[in-house]
């Protein structure tokens, strides 16, 4: 399964979860939205920062003279 697709099994499970009332006082899954949550910001600064280094890359270059 690609990540695209596991990443929106996951973000429908959620939401499904969060339907329930009982799934809302859950120690486990407010415990994994942390995690989930924690991770996620860490990855998003990590691709940030990956992304101004492309930004200002493709800033600096020149003329293409071959491929």
């Amino acid at each position: 399964m690609d990540k695209c697709k596991s990443a929106l099994n996951i973000q429908e499970s959620i939401q499904k979860a969060m339907l329930l009332a009982k799934c809302r006082k859950c120690g486990c899954l407010q415990g994994s939205l942390k995690d989930i949550k924690a991770k996620l910001y860490a990855e998003q600064a990590a691709f940030s920062s990956l992304f101004n280094v492309a930004e200002s890359s493709l800033e600096k270059m020149e003329p293409t003279e071959y491929t």
